[in-house]
């Protein structure tokens, strides 16, 4: 007998959308949050990207790490997109499109990354995301 297929929640994408649909968020970043950077990215902007999805209780919840650069055109924009975005993270709980959310911890607060290519102001911070079907 095969097991029925279990796909937990795409917490990467959810993370997306959630911070696309953040007032706060939006009020600095004007809808500009992706998966990837497009090749003409409008700065300031952010982009989501999942690095590990832990799953502790397997089939039933999953502790998805996620990183999140935050760019700006300037080092205070950057870093205030990004405290701002955390800020919101971790207070984010509930119901979703996608699942659910049941709690958001820090992994690695707010930092400054260089910006390798041209030198662009970029904040990192990193979270661990636990949801459930």
């Amino acid at each position: 007998m095969s097991r029925p297929v279990v796909l937990l929640p795409d917490v990467e994408s959810m993370v997306v959308e959630f911070l696309k649909a953040n007032a706060a968020v939006d009020a600095i970043a004007d809808g500009r949050v992706y998966g990837e950077l497009p090749p003409q990215v409008v700065f300031p902007a952010v982009a989501v990207l999942l690095v590990s999805d832990d799953v502790p209780i397997e089939w039933r919840l999953t502790g998805t790490w996620v990183q999140v650069d935050c760019f700006g055109t300037t080092r205070l924009e950057a870093r205030t997109l990004a405290r701002v975005a955390h800020s919101q993270l971790v207070a984010w709980t509930g119901v979703v499109s996608g699942g659910v959310i049941s709690s958001v911890s820090t992994i690695i607060g707010v930092r400054h990354i260089g910006e390798p290519i041209d030198n662009r102001p970029r904040y990192q911070f990193a979270v661990r995301v636990h949801a459930h079907p």
